[in-house]
């Protein structure tokens, strides 16, 4: 049986969802007896008291601030000691957004040779930059609404640009943090000011009314497409999204077998052509007239009790636990 190490923590607003991913995966992994360590990335590697304190924290209702989280300790972790390293066989990144999804902490275990879930160090970073992805989508002919970028000669066009509501988000961000919906022209202004907190690349994006829908992609093939379905009076925040009993997770989701099956091609060919591997998340919008218009791509998606993916694969009678594993296989078969 493999021995796993379930790294923790990283350096973006997404701290606390990774903690509660890691939790979840970690006690999956050892359900099924799996040797399992947890390392965090500002506290290096973590006694059983530690684990304790660490995944009994809750997600917060808002991000955590994230200057007093260093890289630094995880590193020195790692290259001191030998011994970890010997005998880890495949790090699994809970992970979400910063260095530990934009393709660094990936370059950094390509470089001591060392077998990591999720996609290799390019795919990642192509993958978490919403400017590249939807690039690639308009390459390779999958819908996706319109954009612009927002910058000093471009603001005052916007309006011009792009009608109706807008979606104000960074490039390089994930879980809606700085992300704004915009159905008044004077709140724009105030929405990108938002966003450019987390990125210096913001994207002003046509906002396509209609439902949400999401595929998950394991080993190369899509999951049943699910629905996110939202109370008629909140926005799909960060709140929203992992607090308990606040939107309907619907898998699969109700829609014309037709679309959802549209949907899961486009998932599958936006994950190969940006050379993702192991596994993936793709958000779509479906309009009125039941066109699918994609958003974005997820390299490593959230494993909370909340989160999607894990449904996915449970609408596939692949349980969670079964889906922790595979996704070690695929990083050790990746690495080969």
């Amino acid at each position: 049986m493999m021995n796993v190490a379930v790294v923790v923590g990283g350096d973006s607003e997404e701290r606390d969802i990774s903690i509660a991913s890691g939790a979840q995966i970690t006690k999956a992994l050892r359900s099924l007896s799996v040797e399992t360590v947890v390392i965090d990335t500002s506290h290096g590697l973590l006694s059983h008291e530690q684990e304790i304190h660490f995944f009994n924290q809750k997600i917060q209702e808002s991000p955590p601030k994230t200057q007093q989280f260093s890289w630094k300790t995880f590193i020195n972790c790692l290259l001191s000691d030998k011994k970890i390293l010997d005998r880890i066989d495949v790090f699994f990144l809970a992970l979400h957004g910063g260095s530990g999804e934009n393709g660094t902490l990936q370059a950094f275990f390509d470089l001591i040779k060392k077998p990591y879930t999720g996609s290799g160090f390019l795919a990642s970073a192509c993958a978490f930059d919403k400017v590249l992805s939807k690039k690639m989508m308009t390459l390779i002919h999958i819908p996706t609404p319109d954009w612009v970028l927002a910058n000093e000669n471009s603001i005052p066009n916007i309006p011009r640009a792009l009608k109706g509501s807008l979606i104000v988000k960074p490039s390089q961000q994930g879980s809606t943090v700085g992300l704004t919906i915009v159905r008044q022209a004077d709140q724009l202004l105030e929405a990108i000011y938002l966003a450019k907190q987390f990125d210096s690349q913001v994207i002003v994006e046509q906002f396509i009314e209609g439902r949400e829908i999401t595929v998950g992609i394991l080993d190369g093939k899509a999951l049943p497409a699910g629905e996110i379905i939202l109370p008629p009076d909140i926005e799909f925040d960060y709140l929203s999204k992992y607090q308990p009993n606040k939107v309907q997770e619907i898998f699969p989701a109700d829609i014309p077998q037709v679309v959802a099956n549209k949907a899961q091609q486009y998932a599958e060919k936006l994950h190969h052509a940006l050379g993702l591997t192991g596994y993936s998340r793709t958000d779509f919008r479906l309009d009125n007239q039941d066109n699918l218009w994609c958003l974005e791509i997820n390299s490593l998606p959230g494993m909370t009790e909340q989160s999607l993916l894990p449904k996915a694969a449970a609408a596939s009678n692949i349980s969670f636990a079964q889906l922790c594993l595979k996704i070690c296989e695929l990083a050790l078969k990746r690495a080969v």
